[in-house]
């Protein structure tokens, strides 16, 4: 195949591109739950990153086949044959037969599965049913001399294998030969430290509820054995991928890769999946410390795609993650309630302009630059995730979609809206929705893997409310496909820039106390750009100045100060620090930068002595000249006039005026296109202001009349 797809191989402790044993198909085993109890957040959190495998796997091309255990019988409470029968426990907790437990809580788990819409393995087998494959099994494995019997019970003997601890590194591997398996109860039975049971007939549960005949006795398996034949039978010899968590990596899958390569005699398994740890405050969660989150009360109060976003978003499944209530509903408030929020604002005025997307075209050569900006940023989008996913990058994915949802809500529909509100059916108007709603539709199929119910209710309500003939889910949809035709990476890099210049600005302003809505004079830039009017009438526009210049040189309105950096200072120079500081408070800023950025360090004298800093030597601090404001970041320098001329000041109280009204529009619950009329009493000088620059005012609220010394309607004191 000449798709790729790569992830992180436990085995080698690498990420691979996965090669199958068959081409364009990929075998894939499932370690289950083990079902005496209901399976916490922690549990899910594995089969929520290995849904997105399978989903990747499918996407670029292979046929994926995926095979899961459910373990009924034989998991003690250790990993490693010791501690009690957990099937056992549970059915005592719960006053039933195991088999009735193992029922109970397998469909809970399958239930949960749903509710996260984690797709269901091709073949569910309970370790119940597959009695006569361990057996005979087992049988193989005595014949060929890496088992033997002892004590009633049948062991697989470890010191067959040229290298047991395939996992491990060689550290580790001594680690574990020396005895971190002490606390492990001593089987007299066992040959070696490491030998593990494969099959029971002598446990020290006499009440053990399953057993089997076998050609050693009544008993019954050891845990580790059902997954290696349930996996050679259902998808033979050869398998490419194995997935579990990662405290199954030893000793239960070191203990499978022991008996399963034993009994075929060849490679068993390539590539190894596993998901580390979900932890609390506490550490480790698990139902044992009591710190296991309930699935159930975490669906219920965040909901399924809150939970598995969290997972993609936080951290890599090969690296800890914890679980807290907090974290989760930021990623919901952050990236789902920002999706949805444009999604509503598109239908809020769809709806009143009756807009039917089927009746229109795209047509990309008569549409605006903010329009190409966020096609082009959408189609980027597609391809890195596009890439990301097929390369199992799946923190690296959501954080690209939460960058590029954040730019469309915050950015592209905040500088159009006022095109949503103009009369009519204009070109204009027709372009900013089919642009807005090329990009939800396009945005929730390339987000569909990864919060899949969102975006089957916005692409259900979008999509199949109009068009008849599209698929009637979002998942049976293609991927998108990159148009590369749209794909301007120059417009972007401009577009960044903007960016960049305005949250400087933004920087400015704040330091400053001076509110948004107060028009500045003038602001200049220095940066190794450039941009061309219609990118700079942005700038102005959304720092709210007057004139935009663009300068090489600030220093009529900025300077540097200097102090030594006592970290690095200190050690060297500890006798000469005042000196230090002394001559460093004397210095011309703007030539010393200068010094600075050119060699990389300056030359001071202090004590009579030269001495050479560079740039970790010192503490720099831009500082502005009365009247001016500056910030700096990422190569751009930012100054801002904050000197206000009466006129300045006047439009300043005309915009606050304007923002006072539409918060009483809202308080009083007119719709969006509703027509008012604004009364204004007890300040003359305010309505002198109002009547000065009524049509602006009546413009911006959708006002009729401005009615001065009364008042009527829904009132409100401002001061």
């Amino acid at each position: 195949m000449d798709n790729q797809f790569r992830f992180y191989n436990t085995l080698t402790r690498k990420i691979e591109t996965v090669i199958p044993h068959e081409d364009g198909k990929i075998k894939m085993y499932t370690c289950g739950p083990t079902v005496y109890h209901f399976a916490h957040i922690g549990n899910l959190r594995t089969y929520i990153m290995e849904d997105i495998l399978v989903r990747g796997l499918s996407y670029v091309g292979y046929d994926v086949k995926r095979v899961m255990n459910i373990t009924d019988v034989g998991h003690l409470s250790s990993d490693a044959d010791t501690g009690e029968d957990k099937m056992l426990k549970g059915a005592k907790r719960e006053h039933k037969t195991v088999m009735e437990v193992a029922k109970f809580y397998a469909d809970a788990f399958f239930e949960d599965c749903r509710k996260l819409n984690i797709k269901k393995a091709d073949v569910v087998e309970p370790a119940t049913h597959c009695i006569p494959e361990f057996i005979h099994m087992i049988e193989v494995l005595l014949k060929k001399g890496y088992a033997y019997q002892a004590g009633g019970n049948v062991y697989f003997d470890t010191s067959r294998l040229e290298d047991y601890f395939v996992f491990s590194s060689a550290v580790e591997k001594e680690q574990l030969q020396v005895g971190v398996r002490d606390d492990v109860e001593e089987d007299e039975n066992k040959r070696n430290k490491n030998d593990f049971v494969l099959w029971f007939t002598k446990s020290k549960f006499e009440d053990q509820a399953l057993k089997w005949d076998s050609p050693w006795g009544v008993g019954y398996p050891g845990w580790h054995i059902e997954c290696s034949c349930i996996g050679i039978k259902h998808l033979g010899e050869y398998m490419d991928i194995h997935c579990g968590g990662v405290d199954n990596i030893f000793p239960h899958h070191t203990n499978e890769i022991a008996q399963s390569e034993a009994y075929i005699g060849h490679k068993w398994c390539n590539y190894w999946f596993h998901v580390n740890h979900l932890n609390t405050k506490n550490g480790k969660m698990s139902k044992s410390k009591g710190n296991a989150v309930d699935p159930f009360d975490a669906l219920q109060k965040h909901g399924a795609d809150a939970i598995r976003w969290y997972f993609y978003e936080n951290s890599a499944p090969w690296l800890p993650n914890r679980f807290h209530d907090k974290a989760v509903t930021e990623g919901q408030r952050k990236f789902m309630g920002t999706i949805w929020n444009t999604y509503a604002f598109f239908v809020l005025y769809a709806n009143i302009d009756d807009f039917d997307a089927t009746k229109y075209t795209l047509e990309y050569d008569k549409l605006p630059v903010m329009d190409k900006w966020i096609l082009s940023k959408l189609n980027t989008l597609v391809k890195t995730v596009d890439n990301n996913l097929a390369n199992y990058k799946i923190t690296e994915t959501a954080r690209a979609l939460e960058d590029f949802v954040d730019e469309l809500s915050n950015w592209y529909v905040r500088r159009c809206r006022e095109r949503f509100w103009a009369k009519g059916m204009e070109q204009d108007k027709i372009n900013a929705y089919m642009t807005l709603y090329t990009t939800l539709v396009t945005l929730c199929k390339t987000a569909a893997p990864m919060i899949p119910f969102m975006t089957e209710s916005i692409y259900r309500n979008l999509v199949c409310s109009i068009d008849k003939t599209a698929p009637i889910s979002i998942h049976l949809c293609d991927f998108p496909e990159v148009k590369e035709e749209w794909i301007d990476k120059e417009l972007e890099d401009n577009m960044e820039d903007v960016l960049n210049a305005v949250v400087i600005g933004r920087a400015c302003r704040n330091s400053t106390n001076i509110k948004n809505r107060q028009p500045i004079g003038k602001l200049y830039i220095k940066a190794d750009w450039k941009l061309n009017e219609y990118f700079t009438a942005i700038i102005a526009d959304e720092l709210n100045v007057k004139e935009v210049e663009y300068t090489d040189d600030v220093r009529a309105f900025t300077s540097y100060s200097f102090k030594p950096q006592l970290k690095t200072l200190g050690p060297k120079y500890g006798k000469h620090l005042n000196a230090i500081r002394a001559a460093l408070s004397t210095l011309d800023g703007n030539a010393t930068m200068d010094e600075l950025n050119t060699k990389g360090s300056f030359t001071i004298n202090a004590d009579g002595e030269d001495i050479v800093l560079e740039k970790d030597d010192v503490l720099i601090e831009m500082t502005q000249k009365e009247g001016f404001v500056a910030s700096s970041d990422k190569g751009i320098t930012v100054v801002m006039d904050t000197n206000l001329t009466p006129e300045l000041i006047e439009e300043g109280f005309v915009r606050e005026i304007v923002s006072k009204i539409q918060t009483m529009r809202k308080d009083a619950g007119f719709e969006v296109m509703d027509k008012i009329t604004v009364y204004v009493d007890g300040n003359d000088k305010l309505a002198d202001l109002m009547k000065k620059n009524e049509e602006q005012i009546k413009s911006v609220v959708l006002a009729n009349t401005i009615e001065t010394g009364k008042t009527a309607g829904f009132t409100k004191d401002w001061d």
